[in-house]
């Protein structure tokens, strides 16, 4: 055997003395590629050498466990520690005086006030040891569908939405519990999904009615609204100053893929290792899962991709309204284009379903994407770019937006501007 084997055999037999299975063999069997190089380390270099050094005792371990976890800014993971370290002969006076006070809700679990039994029962999924308890907030069009997956998958999932009925519907039909408010989910839950109409109304939720400070010690919130990127930036930040975490993650492919469970997201934050945590999650409502760097860059992506949509369906609609004006049929003039190099996603999908057959039903709201489309508009102004295309699919959107009466599905705005152009039926 050689010195290295012989270190991770003894590292992860203290690890298993100290956490049992789930915080030791489990963590290293189900580790994703990412996370492999760093179970090697802790188990091998902290637990299988320095950890064994004579005159270090489990005490002696524990403090210097939480030390690593907090210089490393691990927060999602000392509370299970400190745990450990109580049962280890740390003293809750001691961890009281080693948790530093930028993370004063980890002192719950020195102060006694949580114990380990509020988290959820270990359960496999998707071949992992899962022990985060799951909340879902915002089940509209595209939440519910989400939510659904997410239970399919096993996950425990407390949901919620601002009308309690729904709620309690999805609930009982999927197998969750239902909360009576946000601070209940936020109690009964160690990761926090959130799909709300706005990165404005996320942000009242996760501050302002309570969902932050009913979290438990080192939580998670997945954002996966369409929010403004700098918002999600100054929210990531208040969390962080409450010893919690925050991954943006949006998503395109609209409700059919929420439905399947493959939506397309694209996941942004400042630690690798929560978009890891959240990984499990995201893989029971989509099929890709791309990482787009530092927290905002997923909302920004998003945006970015909404727009492109958006200009598209606008600049098909215009053609097909020119054409019409011309004297040509609209559907003979979508189905020459869409044989050649100008069809895209709308003249393939949206515009012959929604727009042809005059349904106007395609699940997305006029309002979001005009909201998207001015979050894009806004990020080429506020970097100095002021691109013009942008800045005139914005006014072009807004328009549609201020003319409809009412909450519209997103391809009515072609009625608006087949109206501008003049054209009669």
């Amino acid at each position: 055997m050689s010195d290295d084997q012989r270190k991770t055999e003894a590292g992860l037999a203290l690890r298993h003395a100290m956490f049992g299975a789930a915080g030791a063999e489990d963590q290293v069997n189900n580790a994703s590629d990412y996370m492999a190089p760093m179970q090697d380390i802790v188990t091998r270099i902290c637990f299988g050498e320095g950890w064994q050094r004579p005159g270090f005792d489990r005490r002696m371990r524990s403090l210097l466990t939480l030390a690593m976890l907090m210089a490393m800014g691990r927060t999602h993971e000392i509370k299970i520690h400190t745990r450990g370290a109580i049962a280890n002969g740390v003293t809750r006076e001691e961890l009281r005086e080693a948790l530093p006070a930028r993370f004063p809700l980890l002192r719950h679990s020195a102060d006694g006030r949580r114990d380990a039994g509020e988290r959820g029962n270990p359960r496999r999924v998707g071949g992992r040891l899962m022990t985060d308890r799951i909340g879902f907030i915002g089940l509209g069009n595209m939440g519910a569908p989400m939510a659904r997956n997410i239970a399919a998958k096993g996950f425990a999932l407390t949901v919620y939405d601002v009308d309690p009925e729904v709620a309690a519907a999805l609930a009982s039909e999927i197998g969750a519990t239902a909360a009576a408010d946000v601070r209940a989910l936020g109690a009964a839950s160690d990761i926090v999904v959130t799909m709300l109409p706005t990165g404005a109304i996320v942000r009242d939720v996760v501050l302002q009615d309570g969902l932050a400070d009913a979290l438990s010690p080192g939580g998670l919130v997945v954002d996966m609204s369409s929010s403004v990127p700098t918002i999600t930036r100054e929210l990531g930040k208040e969390l962080a100053e409450r010893g919690h975490g925050l991954v943006d993650a949006p998503v395109s492919g609209a409700v059919p893929r929420a439905r399947t469970g493959t939506l397309a997201i694209m996941a942004g934050c400042n630690d690798p290792a929560l978009l890891e945590r959240a990984r499990p999650v995201l893989e029971a409502m989509g099929k890709q899962i791309f990482s787009t760097g530092g927290l905002g860059t997923g909302h920004a992506m998003k945006a970015l991709n909404n727009y492109l949509a958006a200009a598209g369906f606008a600049a098909a609609s215009e053609a097909l309204i020119l054409g019409e004006r011309f004297g040509l049929d609209p559907r003979t003039a979508l189905e020459i284009i869409n044989v050649s190099t100008g069809r895209n996603f709308s003249t393939e999908n949206t515009l012959p379903t929604e727009v042809i057959e005059a349904r106007y039903a395609s699940g997305f709201a006029l309002a979001l994407l005009a909201k998207d489309v001015g979050i894009a508009a806004q990020m080429s102004k506020d970097l100095g770019a002021d691109l013009p295309l942008v800045a005139q699919t914005d006014r072009w959107w807004d328009a549609a937006l201020q003319a409809a009466e009412g909450p519209q599905d997103h391809t009515t705005a072609f009625r608006h501007w087949r109206e501008r152009a003049g054209a009669k039926d």
